[in-house]
């Protein structure tokens, strides 16, 4: 099975920056990490140690970004970087300063280190297909043996491999091989249908991991057999290969553990004792001298043993978390490697994915309901309003107005989430969707009407779409989703939708023509190049960096007009996407330390990301000065006349696209009947307004 190079790198990428691991004889029960449902401080006593684990403080390592491996021997840390800019070709460092190996246009999907050197499996691609060989190194990062792949692995993808119990393991996607020193095939096993892993034991010998959904199984692997030593029954962690006094290391949220041949556990670091948070370690490494590498989303840190008296105090805060959780817990790592005084503790209510969003937030208000407050939400898989109605929200100005450092000008888009009785929530970067339309039908104006929407519809010619795949319902839930905000009263647990103005946005959505995506309706054509060709009307242009409104200009090869979609008033029809909004409990204790992090939040940018754009003003405007000074080959030179259109767009814009979706399903329902002719649009009004208005007496009285 051949594989094209770019999907392999893909894979490569992922598979060298994640562990893998599992195992069987005996079963046995491991209490999970206990749960606390209300925030505590974490209090180190530094007179007597009282934790079952031992001291350890952490420091951050200096890795560079382009690190994909680590492969630790005999007190050294050789690491492997990869050229990213080119597409191939990496390199192996030995403590971050010597470069004992350089490929040249070839990449590497796994290594390991042993006593006879660095085992890596190295890709080619040779005249149109992918080729990989075992290559063995020195030390010094000299060629002792290479064997070629093929013939063992008949051409699946090696994903891993070891060298362990003198034998050689290599893991696809189905199986696990074992190799001799000559690259003779010894042995084959059929991996079960479960996430699979290879590590070497503190022991010495290679052993196999299977994460399946009851526990965890760990065999032993001795060349042609496959032999289960212990399982690990309703246990959440991960196993990595322990040194000289553990043979296993257990990872898991309450700490990290020795963990024996015979199941036997004992504490080598509670996190919450030594006043750590662990989001996701997916690799960790064990040294020499007790201490420990990991690697995690905010970077490489070494935990080391020390002296309780050395231990920091920190202040835990629970940031309450349902749906997508991996960047905020990156941004909650990387403020807790800097402040001195606060921890962020991610509590994801899904529990990585084993609750759906809805079931997450019930879990999340039954404990608000009982009184556990967390210090933080995170908004992403959340309504924020119904929490604000409730009071369970800070508003944020008095922090903005009383902070030295920023001042509500430095927050580019605070007066987008003004709801009128404050700011409620704040997200250190966000995104536009807006529809660009040429200019010379629309000018400077950045919204549409209804009704012009409808005429210009009608007067379309033969072959030209408003829209791109447009359905009635898909009309009608985008235009709703806007008119929300101003039928919907959060405080008060109100709606009003029995009126003229919703009436027209029902009328208007059946009279639309729909035009759904289909095999035979796809068109591949670059959105703004069809409205420069004047086959399409507006197409759809997501913004998440300063260059994109001009790309969309340089595309189409004329000026364009960013009016977003169609509104009842002709008002600004763009919309602005938060990426992670985050707001204050008003129940916190430590409301200081909750807006230190999301201080810390608005200054957390990456100048050089291109999927979303900084909500701190004094960033966004750095990169449209840049912006303007300087552009990539295959990007475009922005004019101080785009930047000033794009300021002005982001000024203009009045939505946030946080909607309540059991509402739009609502809607969505009730207009059924309408667009199938059972219903008038003023009795569907009707009905939407009693199903909506019902809900919002549960929900916000």
């Amino acid at each position: 099975m051949k594989k094209s190079l770019p999907a392999l790198i893909t894979a490569l990428l992922i598979l060298l920056c994640s562990c893998a691991n599992t195992g069987n004889i005996e079963e046995l029960n491991s209490p999970s990490a206990e749960k606390t449902s209300a925030p505590s401080a974490i209090v180190t006593n530094t007179e007597i140690w009282t934790s079952e684990g031992g001291a350890f403080l952490q420091t951050f390592e200096d890795y560079p970004d382009s690190c994909v491996s680590i492969l630790p021997h005999s007190g050294d840390i050789y690491t492997v970087t990869m050229d990213f800019d080119g597409g191939s070709g990496f390199e192996i460092w030995e403590n971050n300063t010597v470069r004992i190996y350089s490929s040249d246009g070839a990449s590497i999907s796994c290594a390991d280190a042993s006593g006879e050197g660095f085992w890596i499996v190295e890709t080619k691609i040779e005249n149109g297909d992918m080729r990989e060989d075992l290559i063995l190194l020195s030390f010094s990062g000299e060629i002792i043996k290479t064997i070629p792949a093929d013939g063992i692995c008949e051409g699946d993808i090696i994903h891993s491999v070891l060298r362990a119990s003198d034998c050689l393991y290599l893991k696809t996607s189905d199986r696990i091989i074992s190799v001799g020193d000559s690259g003779e095939l010894i042995g084959s096993f059929a991996l079960p249908d479960a996430m699979t892993g290879l590590i070497a034991g503190g022991d010495g010998k290679a052993y196999a991991v299977f994460y399946k959904e009851d526990g965890i199984e760990i065999n032993r692997l001795d060349k042609a057999a496959l032999t289960l030593v212990f399982s690990l029954r309703d246990i959440d962690g991960k196993i990595f290969g322990g040194k000289d006094d553990s043979c296993f290391l257990l990872l898991n949220q309450e700490g990290l553990f020795r963990l024996q041949t015979d199941g036997l556990q004992s504490p080598v670091i509670i996190w919450r004792d030594c006043g750590l948070v662990v989001p996701d370690f997916s690799r960790i490494y064990a040294l020499p001298d007790g201490e420990y590498l990991c690697w995690d989303a905010a970077g490489i840190r070494k935990l080391s043993p020390t002296d309780p008296s050395e231990m920091k105090i920190k202040t835990e805060l629970i940031l309450a978390t349902v749906g997508n959780v991996y960047g905020i817990q990156a941004a909650a790592a990387r403020f807790n490697q800097v402040n001195d005084d606060y921890m962020i503790t991610v509590r994801d209510y899904t529990e990585g994915g084993v609750y759906d969003d809805d079931t997450a937030a019930m879990r999340l208000n039954t404990e608000l309901f009982g009184g556990a407050y967390p210090d933080l939400f995170l908004f992403s898989g959340l309504f924020p309003f119904s929490y604000i109605s409730k009071g369970y929200l800070s508003d944020l100005y008095p922090f903005i107005d009383g902070d030295p450092d920023i001042g509500r000008g430095d927050i580019a888009i605070l007066d987008k989430l003004d709801t009128g009785n404050g700011v409620f929530f704040l997200s250190s970067t966000f995104a536009i969707e807006t529809r660009v339309a040429l200019y010379a039908d629309f000018g400077d104006r950045t919204g549409w009407t209804l009704d012009e929407y409808l005429e210009i519809e009608k007067n379309l010619p033969s072959g030209a779409e408003t829209l791109y795949n447009t359905t009635k319902v898909q009309f009608l839930c985008q235009i709703s989703a806007r008119y929300l905000r101003s039928a919907v009263n959060w405080e008060a647990g109100t709606c009003d939708f029995d009126n003229e103005v919703f009436i027209s946005i029902l009328e208007a959505s059946a009279r639309i023509k729909e035009n759904p995506e289909n095999q035979s309706s796809l068109n591949f054509t670059y959105g703004p190049v069809r409205v420069a060709e004047k086959t399409l009307v507006a197409a759809a242009s997501w913004v998440t960096n300063v260059r994109k409104l001009c790309y969309e200009e340089k595309m189409a090869g004329c000026r364009l007009s960013f009016i977003g979609w169609p509104t009842v008033d002709g008002s600004c029809g763009t919309d602005l996407y938060l990426t992670a909004p985050v707001g204050i409990s008003s129940q916190s204790r430590h409301p200081e330390g909750c807006w230190a992090f999301l201080k810390f939040m608005l200054k957390d940018f990456s100048p050089e990301s291109e999927n979303s754009l900084p909500a701190y003003m004094p960033f966004l405007q750095s990169l449209m000065e840049k912006a303007q000074l300087e552009a990539p080959s295959d990007e475009v030179q922005v004019t101080p006349e785009d930047a000033e259109r794009f300021f002005f767009l982001l000024s203009e814009i009045e939505n946030i696209a946080i909607y309540d979706e059991f509402i739009l399903r609502i809607i969505e329902e009730s207009a059924a009947m309408y667009f199938a002719g059972e219903k008038s649009a003023k009795n569907t009004a009707a009905i939407i307004q009693n199903r909506a208005q019902l809900y919002m007496s549960e929900q916000y009285t």
